[in-house]
């Protein structure tokens, strides 16, 4: 990868902002624990020259000259300063050269610059000190020189903002690295999409095993691969399907207007050309019709209309409007929805799906037979159960029934139909997000689930 492209990467911007953060996070701990550090020398240093000039002032005025020159002896640092001065401003004792200005007597220690007196030569100092007035009008000046602390604060804040340079690099090295990683499985999912655009669809991401999000994505995307496929392959035979339920009504027509152009020499011969001809090509539009259904409901336009349905109520309606049906047939339809049970859905659409399953459980059941249209309950689910007791649907083809144009030579030679009717149920199912299952017989048996969350 080029470095062009690899700090143009999320992962290296990333890491690089985090460096950032994690380099300013630590330079105001730094600055805190700076701060923090020497404001507890200092306040040590005020305790220390404020209790030194107590106990001076303690002392008899004639001694004072000799125990500051113990005192400064004791000094091997030379980092102690004192003085003491006359009403006047001239210096009596002590290593101070002069009274600093602004320096007053007070209880508090101040921040000043003096200049230090010994055998060794003159020397000035930033200091803290304190002054204490005696009742003659001199003063006593007790200091000690900070400039340690100030280098050793310094000598910290260097080392501190040196480790801020290897904070970075090593921040800006492992994004480079993530980087270079992430764009690796990028480069292996680039090679797979190029498979799959130039018409391999049997081409998927593979997967590392790792469970990251790359992973979790390349998951997702294979298994929208592995839908892609189901439907360019479904496309690819409803061409064929659709032209070959398509041509045998229109054939039909053509045959019908040829024979009564050739035949018909009567009206009411017409006329039945005529129906013919219109039925065909009712069939052929219901084809259609049907089919721009299913299309519609699969790209979920109806979402919108989306609101509480009764189920019993839909169960109750469906049963309603087949028992004419069923009953001129000769087929009991038995009807129980006990309790109201709430969905979420289209109302429309639900009721069609219910009644293309009682539609074909009563086509497919022979005279005095028996149909059950149940909404039934459990612990964690509801489901509405259409069972028969017709010829049922062979195990193997379970899973075909369900599309477009599919229809078996059973069902062909039993009832007329499209093929479409258990598509239309699925597509519907499918969009509400519940269950469509064909369980075993005997006879057929038909199951919408749909889950419900638990209280």
């Amino acid at each position: 990868m080029s470095p062009h492209k690899q700090r143009a990467s999320t992962s290296f911007r990333w890491a690089g902002m985090f460096s950032g953060v994690c380099a300013i996070c630590l330079l105001l701990t730094w600055g805190f624990l700076h701060w923090w550090i020497s404001s507890q020398a200092i306040a040590d240093i005020d305790r220390a020259i404020a209790d030194l000039a107590d106990a001076f002032s303690t002392l008899p005025a004639q001694r004072l000259n000799e125990e500051f020159h113990q005192f400064l002896e004791r000094d091997l640092r030379r980092v102690q300063l004192i003085g003491l001065f006359a009403e006047n401003g001239s210096r009596l004792a002590g290593n101070i050269e002069t009274l600093p200005l602004g320096l007053v007597a007070s209880e508090f220690a101040r921040e000043c610059v003096m200049i230090r007196v010994d055998p060794l030569g003159r020397e000035e100092k930033v200091a803290r000190a304190v002054v204490r007035r005696f009742a003659d009008g001199s003063r006593l000046v007790v200091g000690r020189s900070i400039d340690e602390v100030r280098r050793a604060g310094s000598a910290v804040d260097d080392a501190l903002a040196l480790s801020v340079v290897p904070v970075l690099c090593f921040g800006l090295a492992a994004g480079a690295l993530m980087s270079r990683r992430a764009r690796a499985r990028i480069d292996v999912f680039d090679r797979s999409v190029q498979k799959i655009l130039t018409g391999d669809l049997r081409e998927r991401v593979p997967l590392r095993g790792t469970n990251d999000p790359l992973d979790e994505f390349a998951t997702l995307f294979n298994a929208m691969l592995d839908e892609i496929e189901a439907l360019i392959r479904g496309l690819a035979g409803v061409g064929d399907q659709i032209a070959h339920d398509l041509r045998t009504p229109l054939t039909f027509v053509r045959m019908v207007l040829e024979r009564g152009r050739d035949d018909a020499t009567r009206l009411d011969e017409v006329q039945m050309v005529f129906e013919q001809a219109i039925g065909g090509l009712d069939r052929s539009l219901n084809i259609i019709t049907a089919l721009l259904r299913i299309a519609d409901i699969d790209q979920n336009k109806r979402l919108a209309r989306f609101s509480d349905v009764s189920l019993t109520e839909l169960v109750r309606a469906a049963g309603e409007l087949y028992e004419p049906l069923a009953e001129q047939k000769g087929v009991a339809l038995i009807v129980e929805a006990n309790g109201e049970i709430m969905a979420w859905g289209d109302r429309d659409l639900l009721l069609e799906a219910i009644s293309n399953l009682v539609d074909n459980a009563v086509k497919y059941t022979p005279q005095g037979g028996r149909v059950e249209l149940k909404l039934c309950r459990t612990e964690n689910e509801d489901f509405v159960l259409v069972t028969d007791s017709g010829p049922g649907i062979p195990e193997a083809e379970r899973d075909l029934v369900t599309r477009r144009f599919y229809r078996s030579e059973r069902t062909r030679r039993a009832a007329p139909g499209l093929g479409l009717g258990l598509s239309l149920v699925h597509a519907i199912i499918k969009l509400h997000g519940f269950q469509f299952t064909i369980l075993p017989g005997p006879g057929c048996v038909v199951q919408i689930s749909l889950a419900r969350a638990s209280s």
